[in-house]
C-alpha cells in the first residue's frame, strides 16, 4: 500500500486517508461505537465490552478500546485504517481496517484467538468461543499472499 496518508477519488467533497496517529485512530474507534451502537448490535459487546453500567464505566471501555487498537495497530505490520472524511466538515463518514499480507498469514493454521479485554472466567471464555467461531474459517480460507508479488 502506498506510504501517503491520502489517496485521491473523484468525488472533491470526500477524502480517502490512512490513519497514522494515534489521534486518529481514536477518533476512528469513536466512528466505530457510535455505529455499532446507534442502532446497537449486539456483537460489538465481544470485543468492546462495557463492564459496568454507569457512564464512566462506558468512558472507561471506550479509553481501553482505543489503546488496545493503537497498541495492535503498531504492532501488526499488516495492519492499515483507512477512512472517509467529509472535506467540508472535516467529519469522518467512515472507516475501515485492511490487513494486507505479503505471505500466508496462518502457516500453522488458524490461531486460537484469545479476548484478554474480558475478566477472566466465564464471560472471557464466552467471548473466546464466539470469536473463534466467527474467525476461524478466515485461518482456512485466506492462506495467500493478499497482493501480487511485483515483477
Amino acid at each position: 500500500m502506498e506510504n501517503s496518508s491520502c489517496f485521491q477519488n473523484n468525488d472533491p467533497n470526500y477524502v480517502l486517508k490512512r490513519a497514522t496517529t494515534k489521534e486518529e485512530l481514536d477518533a476512528l474507534v469513536d466512528v466505530i461505537w457510535a455505529a455499532n451502537h446507534t442502532p446497537y448490535e449486539p456483537f460489538i459487546q465481544l470485543v468492546f465490552p462495557v463492564l459496568g453500567f454507569g457512564s464512566s464505566d462506558r468512558a472507561s471501555a471506550i479509553s481501553r478500546s482505543k489503546d488496545f487498537f493503537w497498541t495492535n495497530h503498531q504492532a501488526e505490520k499488516s495492519s492499515n485504517w483507512l477512512y472517509v472524511q467529509h472535506v467540508a466538515t472535516g467529519e469522518t463518514v467512515g472507516c475501515a481496517q485492511w490487513q494486507v499480507y505479503q505471505n500466508n498469514p496462518f502457516p500453522s493454521g488458524p490461531q486460537k484467538l484469545e479476548a484478554p479485554w474480558w475478566p477472566v472466567k466465564e464471560y472471557r471464555e464466552f467471548a473466546e468461543l464466539i470469536l473463534n467461531q466467527v474467525y476461524k474459517p478466515r485461518g482456512m480460507w485466506m492462506t495467500r499472499p493478499h497482493l501480487g508479488k511485483p515483477h
